[in-house]
């Protein structure tokens, strides 16, 4: 069995602690080395030195964190010394990989860890452990300087207290000043000052990809009369292994830029007054539009100037990065969608449901009528570049994907992986659309 050392960052501490156990699974306990395996007593630099002198492989996580750190790089000059065979896996999307490894292959780990997703990482520890490198010389007979621990200096605590006292004299009579400064400002000027109050920009803090459905605070903005609800950016699992063969293989998927999604499917209101061929129609204004083709969806984008979702946005806004089963959760509330259960055989007014409200404040994401997407149907993983967000322009034959369920729909079809696919030609009143908008 091959003997690894892992060096990594402590920052990265939660996602090694699951890739080390699944390593140990192949390679054995006592094969895998990290510094947790110090014990009471033991000089961690003769260690740490000891331990790469005798590993096969170096296994490097890369991170901005462990890049950074002194004593991850030492780790790696030493590796490189000893001429060890070095294995760059790269942890966080946000890692610039450094010149001194750009030309080896690293290994993508910056997504989940599991056993599917280490396989590449099996394989080349594997290939390494069986071709060894010749026998080379040390490129420099003496061991890398590992960084050392400061010590701490002796504190006075007599000498730290009047300080602390000096300190704090100071700054109360400087505040004081400070203060009587705002206060004659403030009086004098009261409403300029409050005009300088800003607030932080919603699309900025949307550029920065979030990790739980929490970290978000849904954000609304009207586009020509409609309301629209911000998504920022982040990852998600797309699919499901509980639901249909179309819906595997499980798989991540990024959301690189944020966008903005109608809050409710689109209104009679604000789609058309009027409507032809279609005996299901209701002219209420806050009913669904339904009896609406993919192509007639797809045309109206142009008068507001947005467009149809793709199949992978309309899920992330259901489900977010917490992968939820439903937009509001992963537990079936027949209270928070219009459904066959309680329908009575047609769809409600939108935004009937406002506990069911998804992560970003979507409504309607689960019942009352399945929408339209841009995506041509085709199996996953969802590729974007593979033509399947081509405009095939009038072409009948293709069929597109629809998501969220309908009023005439089961508990099944309302789970946020569900999805089905109709021709762009059919006209249903189970039918209707939702926008996206690009900042």
């Amino acid at each position: 069995m091959p003997k690894i050392f892992v060096s990594y960052s402590r920052s990265d501490k939660a996602k090694v602690k699951t890739l080390i156990p699944l390593l140990r699974e192949d390679y054995g306990l006592d094969n895998v080395w990290w510094d947790e395996n110090f014990y009471g007593g033991q000089v961690w630099l003769e260690e740490i030195l000891q331990q790469i002198a005798q590993c096969d492989v170096f296994v490097y996580l890369m991170s901005p964190r462990s890049l950074g750190s002194p004593y991850c790089q030492a780790e790696l000059e030493e590796a490189r010394r000893l001429r060890k065979p070095i294995l760059p896996v790269k942890l966080r999307r946000d890692t610039s990989v450094p010149d001194i490894l750009a030309k080896m292959q690293y290994i993508n780990l910056a997504g989940v860890v599991n056993r599917a997703t280490i396989a590449p990482l099996r394989r080349s520890i594997n290939e390494h452990a069986s071709h060894p490198p010749s026998a080379l010389p040390p490129l420099t007979p003496t061991p890398v300087s590992m960084p050392q621990i400061p010590p701490r200096e002796p504190r006075n605590l007599w000498v730290d207290y009047g300080v602390q006292i000096v300190i704090g004299i100071i700054v109360t009579v400087i505040g004081g000043l400070i203060l009587a400064m705002m206060i004659q400002q403030l009086s004098q000027n009261a409403a300029a000052t409050l005009t300088t109050i800003t607030t932080p920009d919603p699309l900025a803090l949307a550029r920065i990809p979030v990790t739980h459905n929490a970290d978000w605070t849904p954000v609304t903005q009207d586009f020509n009369g409609v309301t629209m609800v911000l998504v920022p950016a982040g990852c998600f699992m797309m699919g499901s292994n509980d639901g249909g063969e179309d819906e595997q293989p499980v798989h991540e998927q990024c959301i690189e830029a944020p966008f903005w999604i109608d809050r409710t499917e689109v209104t009679n209101e604000a789609f058309d007054s009027t409507v032809a061929d279609c005996t299901w129609w209701s002219s209420e204004a806050e009913q669904p539009r339904i009896c609406i083709t993919w192509f007639d969806a797809r045309d109206y984008c142009a008068s507001r100037g947005a467009r149809l979702p793709t199949e992978r946005e309309w899920e992330y806004a259901a489900r977010g990065p917490n992968n939820l089963i439903y937009p509001w959760g992963n537990t079936w509330n027949e209270n928070n969608a219009v459904w066959n259960g309680n329908s009575n055989g047609g769809a409600a007014n939108v935004g009937s449901r406002p506990s069911a409200a998804s992560w970003v404040g979507a409504l309607d994401m689960s019942g009352n009528l399945w929408e339209w997407t841009s995506t041509i149907y085709e199996p996953y993983p969802y590729v974007a570049t593979d033509r399947r967000e081509d405009d095939t322009g009038y072409r009948t034959d293709i069929r597109r994907v629809l998501r969220g369920g309908s009023f005439y729909g089961s508990t099944d079809d309302l789970r946020a992986p569900t999805r089905i696919r109709y021709f762009p030609i059919n006209v249903l009143d189970v039918i209707g659309v939702r926008y996206a908008l690009s900042p």
